[in-house]
């Protein structure tokens, strides 16, 4: 299961929250004897909650960067993650290059967004969820979504009829001609 609740809040189309990161604060919660109040929040509301005090605690798989640590505290880090890009099978992508010219669909505030916005040459669609991002994909609104890779390899296993394929950055050799860090 991805460390991403959100991603399974609007797929299963539940009420309840799971996955990695909430069983993981419900964990935190009973060994600290403290009630967990689960509050959705998108992504790129995390922060600005965070350090308003509407929210105690940012549960969902959250990349540590510089920017971020300058803001808030980070607990150890528990998962290693990485980024891929999605499209539909039949597409030509074979590295970030393929994407000059093309429109890419990411979820705000992400380092998927902070790729995408340094590809020269390539239009970008921001959405506050990863599932819309893939819903524009879908919907034919975008050429290839950049997204982390445990939610897009999620979302090609529940959707296998949808024919996506999906490759990590890793494997992309441009990424450091681009910036990523």
């Amino acid at each position: 299961m991805p460390p991403s609740c959100r991603l399974n809040l609007r797929m299963k189309k539940t009420t309840d929250y799971d996955g990695f990161d909430i069983e993981l604060i419900r964990e935190v919660g009973k060994r600290l004897n403290k009630d967990v109040e689960l509050k959705n929040v998108s992504f790129d509301a995390l922060i600005p909650a965070l350090n308003s005090h509407d929210i105690d605690v940012a549960v969902s798989g959250m990349t540590i960067t510089k920017a971020r640590s300058e803001n808030v505290l980070f607990s150890s880090p528990y998962y290693e993650n990485a980024l891929a890009v999605v499209f539909k099978d039949g597409t030509s992508i074979t590295s970030l290059d393929d994407l000059k010219g093309k429109t890419v669909a990411v979820q705000l505030g992400t380092t998927g967004a902070d790729l995408a916005d340094k590809l020269e040459g390539t239009t970008v669609k921001k959405f506050d969820h990863s599932n819309e991002a893939l819903l524009e994909l879908n919907n034919k609104g975008a050429d290839a979504v950049i997204i982390d890779l445990p939610v897009a390899q999620y979302y090609s296993k529940i959707h296998q009829d949808q024919k996506y394929s999906l490759h990590s950055i890793s494997k992309y050799q441009g990424i450091l001609r681009h910036g990523y860090e």
